[in-house]
């Protein structure tokens, strides 16, 4: 029987939350062959090897719901930084991009950007499909469960590229057949990130379209939605009418409202999902517990057609003083940009990390402080920076 069970492992003493809804309370936690066996009181005489936990807490591992680790999964396993915060399941793809599928542009973009990560420059992308990415995660072995969602804008690049246009008939049946795929493949939806090129350059219908393929599936809608800022109440309401149309649940990812101007929408934004849930309509959102977002390029925050064409491209037109002084004149009316721009709050977005050396200096200061540093225009230091990092700059943007 139970009781009398040997154990290989005893943790006494431990404060258990498990994720139930219910109290907390003490109890002895016996494991045998890698399996929690007994939640109660338990002799340290049961086990040859005990520890004491107690004044610590024992819960089931985290499920990390919006996660960015696609690729480190893949050029650093160990996932070190997860699993010191007890995330034993992440849930990849998220914001539109994920690690498959890869074709044409997508492979040349995830190559370039597995270059620059930890361990990058030895392990290349050498998959092309959903399936055969979570397969080379199995076979190298990664200490987390992985669940993943399929990127609206991997699956565009893939097909159209950087470019600012509706897809033909032709390159819409090729992105429903990428999606197809990927469903068959254990992805269990579709994730858009419609600030970023080239999800930005979607239009509602094509994302109503690629969704119904996913519902087929019994999968999810998850959206960076389109705008946080002055239209996030219209841009909610798109993805409520998306999962309405294709007849899905939908999920806003870390809901919130950008800019001085906006605080105080989401009570608004909120009420719209409430509303809507007593239609019988599936929506819900996550929220995270700070107050600051997270990007790894700082062109989402410029007008959309700056990045038409790709990064190489966009470097091109930013060296152009005619360029630069429309995006001036675009920011003035407040057409198209981030409200942190239109406010000119330049304290509020900071640079985290860079790639090169020569900016290395103003890591972890503010755009008003590097303005400061080197005597120019905070928007001439975004130009700049965009040029010598190619975009690949993470940013904090306290909203």
């Amino acid at each position: 029987m139970i009781r009398d069970m040997n154990y290989d492992l005893i943790l006494s003493g431990g404060i258990i939350v498990d994720g139930s809804g219910n109290p907390w309370f003490k109890a002895d936690v016996g494991i045998k062959d890698g399996k929690i066996a007994k939640i109660g009181k338990i002799p340290c005489s049961k086990a040859d090897k005990h520890i004491d936990v107690a004044g610590l807490v024992l819960a089931p591992g985290f499920i990390d719901i919006h996660s960015h680790s696609d690729m480190i999964l893949w050029t650093k396993p160990e996932l070190d930084c997860k699993i010191r915060q007890g995330i034993t399941t992440e849930v990849v793809g998220n914001c539109g991009s994920s690690a498959a599928p890869l074709y044409g542009e997508a492979y040349e973009e995830a190559e370039k950007f597995i270059e620059n990560l930890p361990g990058g420059s030895e392990k290349k992308p050498f998959w092309s499909t959903i399936s055969e990415y979570l397969q080379a995660l199995k076979e190298q072995g990664v200490p987390v469960n992985v669940a993943t969602l399929i990127g609206h804008s991997t699956v565009r690049t893939c097909v159209m590229g950087f470019r600012d246009d509706d897809p033909s008939r032709s390159e819409m049946n090729e992105m429903k057949e990428l999606v197809d795929q990927g469903m068959k493949d254990g992805a269990f939806g579709l994730s858009t990130g419609l600030i970023y090129a080239p999800g930005c350059y979607a239009k509602t219908s094509e994302l109503i379209a690629l969704s119904k393929v996913v519902a087929d599936h019994g999968g999810i809608y998850v959206s960076h939605v389109r705008n946080e800022g002055n239209k996030l109440l219209q841009s909610i309401w798109e993805a409520i009418e998306i999962g309405r149309k294709a007849g899905l649940p939908i999920h806003i990812s870390h809901h919130k409202a950008s800019g001085v101007m906006n605080w105080g929408k989401v009570r608004i934004s909120l009420s719209l999902m409430e509303e809507v849930r007593r239609e019988g309509i599936d929506v819900t959102c996550d929220v995270y517990p700070y107050t600051a977002g997270c990007s790894w390029c700082l062109s989402h925050i410029l007008p959309r057609w700056i990045s038409e064409g790709g990064v190489t491209e966009m470097i091109r037109r930013l060296k152009k003083r005619g360029v630069r002084e429309r995006i001036r004149r675009q920011i003035e009316q407040g057409v198209d940009v981030s409200p942190l721009l239109e406010l000119g709050e330049w304290d509020s977005i900071i640079i985290a990390a860079v790639k090169s050396e020569k900016n290395r200096n103003v890591e972890g200061m503010s755009l008003a402080e590097i303005s400061r540093l080197k005597g120019m225009d905070p928007l001439d230091c975004i130009f700049d920076l965009i040029i010598d990092e190619e975009d690949e700059i993470t940013g904090f943007f306290f909203t």
